[in-house]
């Protein structure tokens, strides 16, 4: 089992707290860093790192919700193209 520590890239809601993940920082300051950054490493990991990255960094709710929940991205996808 993987285990996560200081070392790990930190996740979006621990490196920028103040904002959600539907937050428009997103897609202006903050876009770079989770495009570039973040989510190749997160998609790096196997499901089962995936999920245990989740559970170390305690991933809230609404992150959980918005940016895990693979109906919602499918959605998301669909309304981007349009």
């Amino acid at each position: 089992m993987q285990t996560y520590d200081d070392n790990s890239l930190i996740p979006p809601w621990i490196k920028y707290p103040r904002y959600g993940p539907a937050d428009g920082f997103w897609r202006q300051s903050g876009e770079s860093w989770l495009k570039d950054i973040w989510e190749p490493f997160f998609r790096s990991l196997t499901d089962d790192q995936q999920n245990e990255y989740l559970t170390a960094w305690n991933v809230p709710d609404e992150w959980r919700r918005y940016y895990f929940d693979a109906d919602f991205q499918r959605w998301l996808d669909h309304v981007d193209d349009d």
